[in-house]
């Protein structure tokens, strides 16, 4: 891509939805830390990704059924950690991905 082109890109309108993903992304990074310092080490392997949707639902992302059950039984703990950094979130819910 041309330095023109960029310059282009960046001072453009869009620009400013660029910068919200990267908030956007930064946020969810600083989330998951928070909420793997809530587990111990070895259940901090198993959080893989977190994300607040619109609604205000905590979704947090494991890598096995095991994990998730252990994760659900903590969904309050979650929650308690997340709030104080994200007060929006309403509730919590755990899913499994296969990453």
């Amino acid at each position: 891509m041309s330095l023109n082109k960029l310059k282009k890109i960046l001072s453009s309108e869009s620009h400013n939805n660029l910068d919200s993903i990267v908030q956007r992304a930064k946020n969810m990074e600083e989330l998951r830390f928070i909420l793997k310092k809530t587990l111990s080490d070895e259940a901090a392997q198993h959080l893989i990704a977190c994300n607040i949707r619109s609604s205000g639902k905590l979704i947090i992302l494991c890598n096995s059924n095991a994990w998730a059950t252990k994760f659900r039984y903590q969904s309050t703990l979650f929650l308690s950690a997340a709030r104080k950094r994200f007060p929006s979130i309403s509730d919590c819910q755990i899913k499994v991905t296969n990453i």
